[in-house]
């Protein structure tokens, strides 16, 4: 079976430090000194993120992009 998602990130700045958020996956963040590091650094988190759900053999709790960039 293959399956595919979305992966939407939200990408801004904090005082003075670029956070990437992984609007698809609760809990993924991350930040760097510039916006195209804070979405590098989100990516790895992501990845290892996915890595220790499967790991520990439990489902990946995605979040539909409806629900992702919707109204609430």
């Amino acid at each position: 079976m293959v399956k595919s998602f979305a992966i939407l990130f939200n990408v801004y700045q904090d005082n003075g430090q670029w956070v990437s958020e992984c609007w698809s996956l609760p809990g993924v963040a991350s930040c760097g000194d510039t916006e195209c590091e804070a979405l590098k650094n989100g990516w790895t988190a992501l990845a290892n993120t996915v890595l220790a759900y499967l790991e520990a053999g439990q489902e990946i709790p995605w979040v539909a992009e409806a629900e992702t960039v919707g109204n609430g």
